[in-house]
Protein backbone atom coordinates (compact mmCIF):
# COMPACT_ATOMS: atom_id res chain seq x y z
CA UNK A 1 0.00 0.00 0.00
CA UNK A 2 2.85 2.29 1.11
CA UNK A 3 4.33 1.69 -2.05
CA UNK A 4 1.65 2.25 -4.30
CA UNK A 5 1.23 6.07 -2.57
CA UNK A 6 4.70 6.29 -3.32
CA UNK A 7 4.16 5.69 -7.21
CA UNK A 8 0.93 7.63 -7.02
CA UNK A 9 2.79 10.69 -5.59
CA UNK A 10 5.53 10.86 -7.95
CA UNK A 11 3.39 10.26 -11.01
CA UNK A 12 1.00 13.31 -9.84
CA UNK A 13 4.47 15.38 -9.72
CA UNK A 14 5.72 14.46 -12.26
CA UNK A 15 2.47 15.84 -14.13
CA UNK A 16 2.50 18.82 -12.14
CA UNK A 17 6.21 19.52 -13.09
CA UNK A 18 5.28 18.50 -16.43
CA UNK A 19 5.47 22.72 -17.76
CA UNK A 20 9.16 22.16 -16.67
CA UNK A 21 9.49 20.38 -20.41
CA UNK A 22 7.90 22.32 -22.29
CA UNK A 23 9.91 22.77 -25.37
CA UNK A 24 12.67 21.02 -24.33
CA UNK A 25 14.06 19.09 -27.26
CA UNK A 26 17.11 16.68 -26.36
CA UNK A 27 20.02 17.32 -22.66
CA UNK A 28 22.83 19.14 -24.24
CA UNK A 29 24.45 19.28 -20.94
CA UNK A 30 24.45 18.92 -17.40
CA UNK A 31 26.10 20.85 -14.19
CA UNK A 32 26.31 19.87 -10.78
CA UNK A 33 26.21 22.05 -7.96
CA UNK A 34 29.31 20.49 -6.46
CA UNK A 35 31.57 21.23 -9.17
CA UNK A 36 31.22 25.05 -8.72
CA UNK A 37 33.53 24.57 -5.86
CA UNK A 38 36.82 26.38 -6.51
CA UNK A 39 38.98 23.64 -6.29
CA UNK A 40 36.88 22.34 -9.64
CA UNK A 41 37.50 25.20 -11.53
CA UNK A 42 40.46 26.71 -13.75
CA UNK A 43 40.87 30.34 -11.57
CA UNK A 44 39.55 31.68 -8.61
CA UNK A 45 36.60 34.04 -8.96
CA UNK A 46 36.65 37.68 -8.63
CA UNK A 47 35.26 38.80 -4.85
CA UNK A 48 32.03 39.95 -5.29
CA UNK A 49 30.56 43.10 -3.60
CA UNK A 50 28.49 45.78 -3.58
CA UNK A 51 30.59 48.35 -2.68
CA UNK A 52 31.00 50.03 -5.87
CA UNK A 53 27.70 50.93 -6.29
CA UNK A 54 25.01 50.80 -9.05
CA UNK A 55 23.82 53.04 -11.87
CA UNK A 56 19.92 53.48 -12.32
CA UNK A 57 18.97 52.95 -15.86
CA UNK A 58 15.25 53.45 -16.15
CA UNK A 59 12.12 52.49 -15.20
CA UNK A 60 8.34 51.96 -16.00
CA UNK A 61 5.14 50.91 -14.44
CA UNK A 62 2.35 48.29 -16.39
CA UNK A 63 -1.02 49.76 -16.40
CA UNK A 64 -3.97 47.75 -15.75
CA UNK A 65 -5.40 47.87 -19.35
CA UNK A 66 -6.32 44.94 -21.49
CA UNK A 67 -4.11 46.13 -24.32
CA UNK A 68 -0.35 46.16 -23.13
CA UNK A 69 0.81 49.52 -21.91
CA UNK A 70 3.51 51.22 -20.14
CA UNK A 71 3.95 54.54 -18.30
CA UNK A 72 7.91 55.42 -18.65
CA UNK A 73 9.08 56.16 -16.18
CA UNK A 74 6.48 55.29 -13.83
CA UNK A 75 6.82 55.57 -10.35
CA UNK A 76 5.94 52.95 -7.85
CA UNK A 77 3.04 53.65 -4.63
CA UNK A 78 4.14 55.57 -1.83
CA UNK A 79 3.73 54.61 1.72
CA UNK A 80 0.28 56.36 2.78
CA UNK A 81 0.00 55.52 6.82
CA UNK A 82 0.80 57.43 10.05
CA UNK A 83 0.84 55.73 13.27
CA UNK A 84 -2.74 56.97 14.54
CA UNK A 85 -4.66 55.08 12.28
CA UNK A 86 -2.96 51.46 13.89
CA UNK A 87 -4.57 49.19 14.25
CA UNK A 88 -6.55 48.49 10.91
CA UNK A 89 -7.67 45.22 9.23
CA UNK A 90 -7.79 44.17 5.88
CA UNK A 91 -9.30 41.43 4.20
CA UNK A 92 -8.04 37.91 3.42
CA UNK A 93 -6.42 37.84 -0.18
CA UNK A 94 -8.71 37.21 -3.22
CA UNK A 95 -8.72 37.65 -6.78
CA UNK A 96 -5.91 37.77 -9.12
CA UNK A 97 -2.40 38.32 -8.86
CA UNK A 98 0.52 38.77 -11.29
CA UNK A 99 3.22 36.11 -10.29
CA UNK A 100 5.45 37.61 -13.32
CA UNK A 101 3.75 40.58 -14.83
CA UNK A 102 6.44 41.03 -17.40
CA UNK A 103 6.25 37.01 -19.00
CA UNK A 104 2.15 37.73 -18.92
CA UNK A 105 1.66 40.98 -20.90
CA UNK A 106 5.02 40.84 -23.03
CA UNK A 107 5.13 37.15 -23.83
CA UNK A 108 7.13 37.07 -27.03
CA UNK A 109 9.77 39.19 -25.86
CA UNK A 110 10.12 39.90 -22.24
CA UNK A 111 12.16 41.82 -21.70
CA UNK A 112 10.99 44.56 -24.77
CA UNK A 113 9.28 47.08 -21.81
CA UNK A 114 12.85 47.43 -20.90
CA UNK A 115 14.39 47.98 -23.79
CA UNK A 116 11.45 50.52 -24.42
CA UNK A 117 11.98 52.46 -21.54
CA UNK A 118 15.46 52.59 -22.05
CA UNK A 119 15.07 54.27 -25.50
CA UNK A 120 13.26 57.12 -23.63
CA UNK A 121 15.09 57.14 -20.47
CA UNK A 122 18.62 56.38 -21.52
CA UNK A 123 18.57 55.92 -25.53
CA UNK A 124 22.73 56.17 -25.83
CA UNK A 125 23.21 53.07 -23.53
CA UNK A 126 24.55 50.14 -25.10
CA UNK A 127 25.26 46.74 -24.03
CA UNK A 128 28.41 45.85 -25.89
CA UNK A 129 30.20 44.98 -22.43
CA UNK A 130 27.65 43.53 -20.54
CA UNK A 131 27.74 40.27 -19.57
CA UNK A 132 24.19 39.21 -18.47
CA UNK A 133 20.35 40.50 -18.20
CA UNK A 134 17.91 39.13 -15.94
CA UNK A 135 15.25 39.74 -13.40
CA UNK A 136 16.40 39.42 -10.10
CA UNK A 137 14.21 36.32 -9.55
CA UNK A 138 16.43 34.08 -11.94
CA UNK A 139 19.70 35.21 -9.75
CA UNK A 140 18.01 34.37 -6.29
CA UNK A 141 17.08 30.90 -7.61
CA UNK A 142 20.19 30.45 -9.29
CA UNK A 143 22.38 31.20 -6.49
CA UNK A 144 20.00 28.84 -3.91
CA UNK A 145 21.39 26.19 -6.12
CA UNK A 146 24.85 27.37 -6.74
CA UNK A 147 24.68 27.09 -2.29
CA UNK A 148 23.28 23.98 -2.88
CA UNK A 149 19.36 25.02 -1.39
CA UNK A 150 18.09 22.47 -3.71
CA UNK A 151 14.60 22.33 -2.66
CA UNK A 152 13.28 24.53 -5.43
CA UNK A 153 12.60 24.26 -8.55
CA UNK A 154 12.73 25.94 -11.38
CA UNK A 155 13.19 26.50 -15.73
CA UNK A 156 15.16 29.68 -17.18
CA UNK A 157 15.35 30.59 -20.82
CA UNK A 158 19.10 31.56 -21.92
CA UNK A 159 19.89 33.45 -25.31
CA UNK A 160 22.88 35.18 -25.92
CA UNK A 161 22.38 38.15 -28.13
CA UNK A 162 25.70 39.22 -29.22
CA UNK A 163 28.35 39.44 -26.26
CA UNK A 164 25.05 39.39 -23.46
CA UNK A 165 23.17 36.52 -22.50
CA UNK A 166 19.49 37.12 -21.99
CA UNK A 167 17.77 34.57 -19.05
CA UNK A 168 13.38 34.60 -19.65
CA UNK A 169 12.33 33.70 -16.06
CA UNK A 170 9.85 31.39 -16.46
CA UNK A 171 6.66 30.21 -13.84
CA UNK A 172 4.13 27.67 -14.07
CA UNK A 173 1.65 30.43 -14.56
CA UNK A 174 2.34 34.45 -14.88
CA UNK A 175 -1.18 35.22 -13.19
CA UNK A 176 -2.94 33.07 -10.60
CA UNK A 177 -6.44 33.27 -8.28
CA UNK A 178 -6.38 33.89 -4.42
CA UNK A 179 -9.83 32.19 -3.14
CA UNK A 180 -11.71 34.48 -0.89
CA UNK A 181 -10.50 31.71 2.44
CA UNK A 182 -9.31 32.45 5.48
CA UNK A 183 -8.06 29.00 5.90
CA UNK A 184 -5.01 30.20 3.53
CA UNK A 185 -3.83 33.40 5.87
CA UNK A 186 -2.62 35.47 2.95
CA UNK A 187 -3.53 39.12 3.70
CA UNK A 188 -0.03 40.76 1.97
CA UNK A 189 -1.64 42.35 -0.97
CA UNK A 190 -4.93 43.60 0.95
CA UNK A 191 -2.09 44.90 3.52
CA UNK A 192 0.00 46.67 0.59
CA UNK A 193 -2.92 48.70 -0.53
CA UNK A 194 -4.07 49.63 3.00
CA UNK A 195 -0.81 51.63 3.30
CA UNK A 196 0.13 52.41 -0.01
CA UNK A 197 -1.47 54.94 -2.57
CA UNK A 198 -0.20 55.66 -5.90
CA UNK A 199 1.19 59.18 -7.42
CA UNK A 200 -1.79 61.16 -9.11
CA UNK A 201 -1.70 60.03 -12.65
CA UNK A 202 -0.64 56.20 -12.36
CA UNK A 203 -3.92 55.30 -10.52
CA UNK A 204 -4.67 52.70 -13.03
CA UNK A 205 -0.96 51.56 -12.79
CA UNK A 206 -0.65 47.77 -11.58
CA UNK A 207 3.14 47.34 -11.07
CA UNK A 208 6.78 49.49 -11.30
CA UNK A 209 9.75 47.92 -12.40
CA UNK A 210 13.19 48.68 -11.90
CA UNK A 211 16.40 48.37 -13.54
CA UNK A 212 19.76 48.67 -12.87
CA UNK A 213 23.32 47.96 -13.48
CA UNK A 214 26.06 46.36 -11.53
CA UNK A 215 29.30 44.55 -11.40
CA UNK A 216 28.87 41.38 -9.93
CA UNK A 217 32.51 40.07 -9.44
CA UNK A 218 33.70 39.92 -13.00
CA UNK A 219 30.28 40.60 -14.58
CA UNK A 220 28.66 43.39 -15.58
CA UNK A 221 24.84 42.89 -15.09
CA UNK A 222 21.74 44.35 -15.81
CA UNK A 223 18.93 43.45 -13.54
CA UNK A 224 15.15 44.47 -13.57
CA UNK A 225 13.20 44.04 -10.43
CA UNK A 226 9.55 44.89 -9.26
CA UNK A 227 9.31 47.82 -6.59
CA UNK A 228 6.50 47.91 -4.24
CA UNK A 229 6.71 50.87 -2.97
CA UNK A 230 8.48 54.33 -2.15
CA UNK A 231 8.93 55.97 1.25
CA UNK A 232 7.76 59.75 1.47
CA UNK A 233 8.81 62.45 3.97
CA UNK A 234 6.07 62.06 6.20
CA UNK A 235 7.11 58.26 6.77
CA UNK A 236 8.62 59.45 10.45
CA UNK A 237 5.32 59.46 11.80
CA UNK A 238 6.20 55.78 11.85
CA UNK A 239 8.73 53.49 13.31
CA UNK A 240 11.38 54.00 10.77
CA UNK A 241 15.06 54.64 10.97
CA UNK A 242 15.53 55.22 7.36
CA UNK A 243 18.18 57.39 5.55
CA UNK A 244 16.59 59.64 2.81
CA UNK A 245 20.17 60.18 1.31
CA UNK A 246 19.78 60.08 -2.59
CA UNK A 247 22.08 57.68 -4.22
CA UNK A 248 24.32 59.80 -6.55
CA UNK A 249 23.33 57.81 -9.53
CA UNK A 250 20.29 58.63 -9.18
CA UNK A 251 20.23 61.80 -11.62
CA UNK A 252 19.37 61.42 -15.07
CA UNK A 253 19.95 63.48 -17.66
CA UNK A 254 17.06 62.38 -20.39
CA UNK A 255 14.32 61.63 -17.85
CA UNK A 256 10.53 62.63 -19.64
CA UNK A 257 8.97 65.42 -17.04
CA UNK A 258 6.68 64.14 -14.25
CA UNK A 259 4.09 64.92 -15.85
CA UNK A 260 3.84 64.46 -19.63
CA UNK A 261 1.58 62.43 -21.28
CA UNK A 262 1.91 62.59 -24.46
CA UNK A 263 2.70 58.85 -25.64
CA UNK A 264 5.84 58.14 -27.24
CA UNK A 265 6.30 57.69 -30.87
CA UNK A 266 9.35 55.63 -31.65
CA UNK A 267 10.12 52.96 -34.02
CA UNK A 268 10.22 50.21 -31.67
CA UNK A 269 6.84 50.48 -30.70
CA UNK A 270 4.94 47.78 -32.34
CA UNK A 271 2.62 46.17 -29.64
CA UNK A 272 3.38 47.85 -26.04
CA UNK A 273 2.44 51.09 -26.13
CA UNK A 274 4.45 53.62 -24.53
CA UNK A 275 3.23 56.84 -22.34
CA UNK A 276 5.57 59.35 -20.39
CA UNK A 277 4.28 59.30 -17.23
CA UNK A 278 5.53 59.64 -13.44
CA UNK A 279 8.41 60.46 -12.20
CA UNK A 280 11.84 59.21 -10.95
CA UNK A 281 12.41 58.40 -7.60
CA UNK A 282 15.61 58.33 -5.44
CA UNK A 283 16.71 54.62 -4.73
CA UNK A 284 17.16 55.49 -1.01
CA UNK A 285 13.32 55.69 -1.14
CA UNK A 286 12.40 52.46 -2.50
CA UNK A 287 11.36 49.53 -0.11
CA UNK A 288 9.88 46.17 -0.16
CA UNK A 289 6.64 45.25 1.99
CA UNK A 290 6.01 41.96 3.52
CA UNK A 291 3.94 40.57 6.06
CA UNK A 292 3.35 37.84 8.53
CA UNK A 293 1.15 36.48 11.79
CA UNK A 294 2.01 38.23 14.77
CA UNK A 295 3.93 35.93 17.05
CA UNK A 296 6.06 34.58 14.57
CA UNK A 297 9.90 35.52 15.20
CA UNK A 298 10.59 39.08 13.37
CA UNK A 299 14.14 37.35 12.06
CA UNK A 300 11.68 35.67 9.13
CA UNK A 301 11.92 39.06 7.80
CA UNK A 302 16.14 37.87 7.10
CA UNK A 303 14.96 35.67 4.90
CA UNK A 304 14.12 38.18 2.19
CA UNK A 305 17.20 40.07 2.33
CA UNK A 306 18.51 38.37 -1.23
CA UNK A 307 15.45 40.27 -2.65
CA UNK A 308 16.79 43.36 -1.48
CA UNK A 309 20.68 42.66 -2.20
CA UNK A 310 19.90 41.75 -5.46
CA UNK A 311 17.59 44.64 -6.05
CA UNK A 312 19.78 47.17 -4.29
CA UNK A 313 16.71 47.61 -2.22
CA UNK A 314 17.74 49.34 1.09
CA UNK A 315 14.83 49.30 2.77
CA UNK A 316 11.74 46.76 4.46
CA UNK A 317 8.56 47.78 5.65
CA UNK A 318 6.35 45.09 7.56
CA UNK A 319 3.65 44.60 9.35
CA UNK A 320 2.50 41.89 12.09
CA UNK A 321 -0.86 40.74 12.20
CA UNK A 322 -3.55 38.61 13.42
CA UNK A 323 -6.28 37.14 11.40
CA UNK A 324 -6.03 40.27 9.25
CA UNK A 325 -5.54 42.90 12.19
CA UNK A 326 -2.15 44.54 11.57
CA UNK A 327 -1.52 46.45 15.26
CA UNK A 328 2.51 47.14 14.05
CA UNK A 329 4.05 48.44 10.48
CA UNK A 330 7.75 49.52 10.25
CA UNK A 331 10.21 50.54 8.28
CA UNK A 332 13.40 49.28 8.52
CA UNK A 333 16.58 50.35 7.18
CA UNK A 334 18.34 47.22 5.80
CA UNK A 335 21.21 48.90 5.05
CA UNK A 336 24.18 47.47 7.54
CA UNK A 337 22.12 43.83 7.32
CA UNK A 338 22.80 43.83 2.90
CA UNK A 339 26.48 44.18 3.87
CA UNK A 340 26.68 41.61 6.51
CA UNK A 341 24.58 39.24 4.40
CA UNK A 342 27.03 39.73 1.72
CA UNK A 343 30.05 38.87 3.47
CA UNK A 344 28.42 35.54 5.19
CA UNK A 345 27.66 34.53 1.44
CA UNK A 346 30.43 35.43 -0.66
CA UNK A 347 30.93 31.56 -1.04
CA UNK A 348 27.49 31.21 -2.40
CA UNK A 349 27.71 34.63 -4.80
CA UNK A 350 31.11 33.45 -6.23
CA UNK A 351 29.62 29.87 -7.12
CA UNK A 352 26.50 32.40 -8.72
CA UNK A 353 29.15 33.91 -11.25
CA UNK A 354 30.59 30.92 -11.70
CA UNK A 355 27.55 29.52 -12.61
CA UNK A 356 26.18 32.39 -15.00
CA UNK A 357 29.39 32.26 -17.10
CA UNK A 358 29.17 28.61 -17.86
CA UNK A 359 25.25 29.10 -18.68
CA UNK A 360 26.63 31.90 -21.01
CA UNK A 361 29.22 29.29 -22.49
CA UNK A 362 26.58 27.00 -23.51
CA UNK A 363 24.01 29.28 -24.01
CA UNK A 364 26.10 30.88 -27.06
CA UNK A 365 27.16 27.65 -28.81
CA UNK A 366 23.84 26.73 -29.24
CA UNK A 367 22.01 29.01 -31.92
CA UNK A 368 18.64 28.89 -30.84
CA UNK A 369 19.93 29.22 -26.68
CA UNK A 370 19.00 26.89 -23.95
CA UNK A 371 16.84 25.81 -21.61
CA UNK A 372 17.96 25.19 -17.80
CA UNK A 373 15.83 23.02 -15.67
CA UNK A 374 16.25 22.21 -11.77
CA UNK A 375 13.91 19.42 -11.09
CA UNK A 376 12.46 17.56 -7.65
CA UNK A 377 13.28 14.31 -9.85
CA UNK A 378 17.34 15.54 -10.39
CA UNK A 379 18.14 17.42 -7.38
CA UNK A 380 21.47 19.34 -7.52
CA UNK A 381 21.70 18.81 -11.15
CA UNK A 382 20.93 21.96 -13.42
CA UNK A 383 20.06 20.22 -16.91
CA UNK A 384 20.60 22.26 -20.43
CA UNK A 385 18.44 21.32 -22.82
CA UNK A 386 18.09 22.22 -26.59
CA UNK A 387 14.51 24.35 -27.52
CA UNK A 388 12.11 23.25 -30.14
CA UNK A 389 12.15 27.21 -30.94
CA UNK A 390 13.96 30.22 -31.00
CA UNK A 391 14.26 32.19 -27.74
CA UNK A 392 13.65 35.61 -28.17
CA UNK A 393 14.42 37.57 -25.11
CA UNK A 394 14.05 41.02 -27.16
CA UNK A 395 13.32 41.67 -30.72
CA UNK A 396 15.63 41.39 -33.35
CA UNK A 397 15.43 45.67 -34.27
CA UNK A 398 16.94 46.37 -31.12
CA UNK A 399 20.03 44.77 -31.78
CA UNK A 400 21.56 47.62 -34.27
CA UNK A 401 20.24 50.39 -32.09
CA UNK A 402 21.85 48.57 -28.36
CA UNK A 403 24.81 47.26 -29.43
CA UNK A 404 27.92 48.62 -31.40
CA UNK A 405 28.11 45.59 -33.85
CA UNK A 406 30.66 42.71 -32.83
CA UNK A 407 30.28 39.15 -32.91
CA UNK A 408 30.60 37.29 -29.51
CA UNK A 409 32.93 34.19 -29.83
CA UNK A 410 32.78 31.40 -27.36
CA UNK A 411 35.22 30.50 -24.67
CA UNK A 412 34.90 28.23 -21.95
CA UNK A 413 36.98 29.83 -19.31
CA UNK A 414 35.27 28.10 -16.34
CA UNK A 415 34.92 24.94 -15.29
CA UNK A 416 37.27 22.07 -15.94
CA UNK A 417 34.49 19.44 -15.06
CA UNK A 418 30.41 20.55 -15.96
Amino acid sequence: MLRLLADLYIQVKRQKDKWLYNGCVNLLRSIRYESLASGNTIRTPAKVTSSAGYEFLCSYNWVGSQEPRIYVPGSPRELDLKQEELPFTVPVDAGQSFIDQNAYKSRKHQFEPLFLALDIMKPDFKFNDVDLVADRTSLRRLMKFAAGKLGDIFRVDLRVVQNTLFMNRRERKSLTWASNNKSHHSYGFGFEAAVTRPLPGLEDSSSHHRIIQYQMGGLKCVVRYEVDVQLNDDNGKIETEVNYTPHSSDSLKNAPSEDNNGQRQGDFRDRIQVIQRGKHNPSAKIAEIKSQPLGKSSRRFLAYTPQLWFGRTPNLIYGEHKNGNFETVRVADFTEKLIRWETENQQALQKLTLLVTQLRYIASTNRWGCIAVHSTENPGVLNLYRPSREIQPISAKFIPVQWDGFKYVPRNINSKDT
